[in-house]
């Protein structure tokens, strides 16, 4: 498989993107994986981050849930099971 058929394999999917608003790594995947076409969720404990993040993932024209949550604390990681799915379907 090449890359263009990599890329238009991701379309219509959804990536949970841990770190996903901030920082050069996580920032950077989900921006990639958005203009693949892909919906992103994304959890971050950068606030300002995801406030910058979801309009730009949504100017690329796909779906973005972006939630503030400490992957650290375990409690905040609920969102996965029950957020995404029923904001993406």
């Amino acid at each position: 498989m090449g890359l263009l058929e990599a890329h238009a394999a991701l379309a219509g999917k959804l990536a949970v993107v841990v770190g996903g608003a901030s920082g050069f790594i996580g920032r950077a995947i989900s921006v990639a994986l958005a203009r693949a076409g892909v919906s992103i969720a994304c959890c971050d404990n950068d606030v300002a981050g995801i406030a910058a993040i979801v309009p730009e993932i949504e100017s690329l024209g796909v779906r973005i849930l972006a939630v503030e949550a400490d992957v650290a604390n375990p409690d905040c990681l609920d969102w996965r099971s029950s957020w995404a799915p029923s904001r993406f379907g």
